[in-house]
């Protein structure tokens, strides 16, 4: 008898390890979505936002992708990246010459305005010369814009050379008194096939300053410049996704307090009340529900959200931040009653799915499983450590969405059902057998 309940006590443990060992298969998720087909063998998707707020798992390990067979993929979930832009933009630039066969460099006033930036140049008399040649050129760097920041020129010229390289020497400054070398011997050409040729890579410039100098080393005979153009890197804006769920709803049993939900498991970026009404102002504060605890929490005490337009006093409305909450139910208590109730919507993080198309086109993405395990982001350690931040691989886009499991696979589980049989059957027979060996110890004792 002692062995019997053993065994059962080795079944028990044997169903709560099987929890954790669950495999799930396609049918095991709420939604899917077939892919578009493209050649490759590593793939990307962008995860829609309607995706992420229906998942169950907060690691987002419940998102995976089959081939036609049923195969799935190896996969990795990562946040979408937002790429710089490479651009350009011609610069002003001042030429200044010497005479060749003179004593003297020719003379120049610059005139510059209240803020200090060069608006042009006089030249002023001096000896004359037997040859005249460009000697440097004063470039000026955009003012008005610092976020741009020029990283790379590029020039175009005339007469060039043709018998020697072509070097320069590059200096910065913020007031055209005072310079600072950046680089004393800059290759313009370089030689190829014993033919002196334009070197097609550009200048690299690192520096901060108002105006860049370039000098010629050696000056050749009519040689000039006759464009100057400036590389930088812009940043693309925030792919922010913004999802309305619905209109701020008054507590019957708690006057005063008026209730929206976020998504429970992919934290939001932002939340913003936007308004039907021209020129609305709420203020109050914000309250969420912490799980734990089971009780009301004061989150933020002076919120404030605005659509007043056509002010330019009125600084822009700002989204509310919920500062690494992760609770899904909140509260709006308004200092004053609201004209109307706002509809609340979130901003969802952009994440993109990288796969492997290793099986047989065409693939689908599925979503939507509380029996998934955690991810294990196979494909990120095949992929090259300094490249991650900047892969851009084909990108594929999903198709019209349609059930598989539906809601409540997202709500309920299946092994945590098939599993929770299990338990109770297996406790129904020790007891049994408990009670067994219970009564015969009785009929023993009594007997004696």
């Amino acid at each position: 008898m002692i062995k019997i309940v053993g065994l059962m006590g080795l079944v028990l443990i044997s169903t709560l390890t099987q929890a954790e060992d669950y495999q799930t298969g396609l049918e095991d998720y709420a939604y899917q979505a077939e892919l578009s087909e493209l050649e490759g063998s590593l793939l990307r998707v962008n995860l829609l936002a309607e995706l992420l707020v229906v998942l169950a798992r907060d690691d987002l390990g419940d998102v995976a992708v089959f081939d036609h067979r049923g195969e799935r993929m190896p996969t990795w979930v990562q946040p979408r990246q937002h790429k710089n832009i490479r651009q350009s933009i011609p610069l002003t630039f001042y030429e200044f010459t010497s005479g060749r066969g003179g004593d003297r460099e020719e003379r120049v006033k610059l005139s510059r305005d209240s803020q200090g930036r060069v608006e042009g140049y006089n030249k002023l008399s001096g000896p004359q010369s037997v040859v005249e040649v460009v000697s440097h050129y004063v470039i000026e760097l955009p003012q008005d814009d610092r976020s741009i920041r020029i990283d790379e020129l590029r020039l175009d010229w005339t007469q060039q050379p043709e018998q020697r390289l072509l070097t320069v020497q590059l200096h910065a400054s913020d007031d055209l008194n005072h310079w600072t070398l950046l680089s004393a011997n800059i290759s313009l050409t370089h030689l190829m096939k014993s033919t002196v040729q334009p070197d097609g890579r550009g200048i690299r410039v690192d520096t901060s300053k108002k105006y860049l100098r370039l000098s010629l080393n050696e000056p050749p005979d009519r040689f000039r410049i006759r464009s100057v153009v400036g590389y930088y890197k812009s940043a693309q804006p925030k792919d922010i996704r913004w999802i309305a769920t619905g209109a701020l709803v008054a507590e019957e049993s708690d006057p005063g307090y008026f209730a929206f939900s976020v998504a429970p498991k992919v934290r939001p970026e932002g939340v913003r009340f936007t308004f039907s009404k021209p020129n609305q102002l709420v203020k109050g504060a914000l309250y969420s529900l912490n799980q734990k605890r089971g009780e009301r929490i004061l989150r933020q005490r002076a919120v404030v959200q605005h659509n007043i337009t056509g002010n330019s006093d009125v600084a822009a409305n700002k989204s509310i931040t919920l500062q690494g909450v992760r609770d899904s139910q909140w509260w709006f208590k308004p200092e004053q009653a609201m004209a109307e109730s706002p509809v609340v919507e979130i901003a969802m993080p952009q994440y993109e799915l990288l796969f492997l198309a290793g099986g047989e086109a065409p693939y689908r993405i599925v979503w939507g499983n509380r029996d998934a395990p955690r991810p294990t982001n196979k494909l990120k350690a095949v992929i090259d450590r300094d490249r991650r931040s900047t892969i851009d691989l084909p990108l594929v886009v999903m198709r019209a969405t349609t059930p598989l499991g539906g809601e409540e696979r997202v709500l309920q589980s299946k092994a945590e059902s098939w599993l929770k049989w299990l338990l109770w059957a297996s406790l129904m027979v020790v007891i049994v057998v408990a009670g067994r060996m219970a009564y015969q110890l009785y009929r023993e004792m009594a007997g004696r």
